[in-house]
Formats: structure tokens, sequence, C-alpha cells
């Protein structure tokens, strides 16, 4: 029986290929989105040995100099400590758990209103400033832990980066920094006014708005597609793209305050593993559905559950390790996260099943933005504002790539007429939206 609109699915013969067979066979229409995404990967590539343009000797925090200890020392001690240069004006020691003292030399007759010194690290904890005066007659050097500052006039009473607004000087002087490290140590040394500051603020937290609303609208709109298709592949979607939200949020300290009060006991590196972990979760869960492998993979599905397994294994253990064990095993649970899928995508590709290159084709591109990360949080790479950046972007383009797919999921599955035919006519005017 042959219904208007909908494709037989009688057996054809060898040589009788439908246009929209022709269409999906051909890769014209995957190649705008490999090349667009080859150059977004080529500029994380080149971009991330560079953490930052011009030459060193143009910056005033060109002469700065870090050096750690795992013991607790006291700022007259931590200047015993052998300090080394850093790397313009950033530093990337990989996962460590310890404090980290940063002495610096500063200007203040080439400062001018550039007056505010942040330390880009979402991590930090205990952050503590102060100014190196002239030896007393013990040999001594004075210090004075400058506190005032943290949130000066000017700046939105909004959680950020830790910071002080350092006093009017003349001549030159010398700081000392201590942050107690627990966790992945990346970070950036900034010296801004504090309009300056206040923009980069407005700006961070304008961008994480659309981003927010772009991400919980597809969410919100593959929930209805659930109620109406009764396909509870999209809710696996969209409990993913909330976790990625809840991610993203953490790591630019946009969400932290507004976490369930038991959570704030914890550091905020425990917090983003948490959020990792529920990541990991939810992917594994939506592409188990999306594969159908637990009906047509066992062999695959099998090591998906094991690896939801190792995600949830994470959780307690982020609470009870270190925060250096604990970040090298979330570490080792996304790398295995990611190779588990693309291989479970590539068994079902082998297997016929069509709309797992859509999804190879996702994750694929989406996992070599999150490699490039993982490598940056591990010290293999140094810190690069553009990977930073990179992996809002890559999940954003990851949940507009991962809509296209389920439409061809949804399409390639047997379901009624009147389902796909009103599925189709909502994709079809969101994808002149977005186009448009």
């Amino acid at each position: 029986m042959h219904v208007a609109g909908w494709a037989s699915r009688e057996p054809r013969r060898r040589g009788d290929v439908t246009g929209r067979q022709r269409a999906a066979r051909s890769p014209g229409r995957w190649s705008w989105r490999l090349v667009a995404w080859s150059v977004f990967v080529a500029c994380l590539v080149v971009g991330s040995p560079f953490p930052s343009a011009g030459h060193a000797g143009e910056r005033p925090l060109a002469r700065a100099q870090w050096a750690t200890t795992t013991q607790s020392l006291s700022p007259a001690e931590a200047l015993d400590l052998d300090f080394r240069a850093m790397s313009g004006d950033t530093l990337n020691l990989g996962p460590f758990q310890g404090d980290i003292w940063l002495r610096l030399w500063l200007d203040g007759s080439e400062m001018g209103e550039r007056r505010w010194l942040s330390v880009r690290w979402p991590y930090a904890r205990d952050f503590r400033f102060y100014l190196v005066g002239s030896r007393s007659a013990d040999g001594k050097p004075s210090l004075l832990e400058w506190r005032e500052g943290a949130h000066p006039i000017g700046l939105p009473a909004i959680p950020t980066d830790p910071g002080r607004l350092l006093p009017a000087f003349d001549g030159k002087r010398q700081f000392l920094l201590r942050l107690s490290a627990d966790g992945p140590t990346a970070m950036q040394l900034t010296l801004d006014s504090v309009q300056t500051e206040r923009n980069r603020l407005l700006s961070r937290y304008l961008l994480f708005g659309i981003y927010l609303g772009a991400m919980l609208g597809m969410a919100t709109y593959s929930l209805f597609l659930m109620l109406a298709l009764r396909e509870r592949t999209y809710a696996g979607y969209a409990a993913f793209l909330a976790a990625t939200v809840l991610y993203v949020g953490l790591r630019y300290n946009v969400l932290g305050p507004l976490l369930p009060e038991f959570l704030h006991w914890m550091s905020p590196a425990r917090q983003a593993q948490l959020a990792v972990a529920l990541m990991a979760l939810s992917g594994i869960g939506f592409v188990r559905r999306f594969l159908q492998s637990p009906r047509d993979d066992p062999r695959a599905d099998r090591v998906l559950q094991l690896l939801m397994l190792l995600a949830l294994s994470t959780v307690p253990a982020s609470a009870a390790l270190s925060g250096e064990l604990s970040s090298l095993l979330v570490m080792g649970m996304v790398v295995a996260t990611v190779l588990g899928i693309f291989w479970a995508a590539w068994r079902s590709m082998g297997r016929g099943f069509r709309p797992a290159f859509n999804l190879l084709i996702s994750w694929s591109m989406f996992a070599v933005v999150v490699l490039l990360y993982l490598a940056m949080l591990l010290g293999v790479l140094p810190y690069s504002a553009v990977l930073t950046l990179g992996l809002p972007l890559g999940s954003l383009a990851l949940a507009l790539l991962l809509a296209f797919a389920l439409g061809s999921r949804i399409r390639h599955k047997p379901v009624s007429y009147t389902h796909l035919r009103a599925h189709e006519t909502v994709l079809d005017l969101v994808c002149r939206l977005l186009l448009e």
C-alpha cells in the first residue's frame, strides 16, 4: 500500500535510486560544513601555541615570575623560592595541588589608568596579594597584604576572576600573589582599567546570555518534538544540551552562585567535574538511543554502558580524591567517552545505519575541540584564549549539527505519516529562520 507523500518501503531493484538517496550519498551536502570546521580547527591549532599577541617587552607584566610549593609558607618565606620567568603573561602547569606564588614588578608611572590586576582563572582559590616593601634592619623585607579594591566602584556585583585594584604609586614596586590550586592551573594575568574590565564583564554576560538562549531554546524545542513524535531520543538530546550549558556556565564563573546550597562546599574545579560527568552520562545515553545500540549492536552497547559507569564513578571520586588526581581521572574519562562514541558511530555506519554518518561528522568535529581543550588543561598546550572560547562555540555548533542528525534519524525511522509530516514542517521552518 502506498500513501501519498510517503516513500514505499518495498524492496527496490539494484539500480533504482531515488533523488533523496542520491543526495544522502553525495558528499556535497557536507562539504561546506567540513570546510568551515577545518578552518575553525586550523585556527585553534595555529593560535594555541601563541597565548597573546605583541612583544613581551611592551606589556607591564612581562617580567612576571612564578614558583610553586606544596608547603604552607609565609610571604617572606615565599620570596626565597626558586622563581622562574613566566611565558609572557600566561602560566599553565596542568593539574596541580598546592600554592602558586607570582612575583611582579610594576612601574606606577607607566600604568596610568590600568590599575585593575586580574587573574583569568576560574578555579582560583584563596587569592592573596602583597606589596613588598624595603628591607628592615634585620634584612627581612616588609610585606603588606592588600585586601582593598577587590570589588571597586564601577564593576558589576557579579562573580568574576580574582583581582585587585592597585593603589596609585610612583616608581617601581614589587608585588607578590598567592593562589591555592587544586586542579587545572591554566591562567592569564591582565592589567586593565576598571572601565575596560567592566566592559569585558558585560560582554561576557551578554555572550553567555546569547549562548544560553540558543542552547536552551533548542533543548525546549526538542522536548516539544519528543511529545509530538513520541521519540525519547529528543529527551537525551535536551539533557545533553542542559549539561553542556551547566559546564560552560561554571567554567566562565556565571552559574556558580545559582547552584544549590549543598554544592557550595565544593571547589569550582570539582563543580565543573560534576558537570562534566553529567555531560558524559547524558551524551552517552543520547548516543545509545540514536544508534539503537541495545538492539542492533550489543557489543558496542556494552562498551557504552561501561563508559556510563566510569562517568558515574567520577562523581564520588571528585569528592574523595585530591583535585589533581580527580582532574586526571575526569580527563581520562572524557577521552574514553569521546573515543567510545566515535567507535560506536563508526560501527553503526558500517552496518548500514545512514544517520550514524551525520552523528559521526558532528561528534568528530566537537571531539577535536574537546581534545585540544584537554591538552591545554593537562599542560601539553600553553594557555590560549582561543581554546577557552572554542569549547562553547564548538558545543553550539555540535547542537546545531545534532539537530540535523536527529532529523535524518527520525526520517530513517518507520513512523506514521502524520508524525513525519509534522516534524518535517517544523524543521524546515526552523532551518529557514536560521539561514535567513
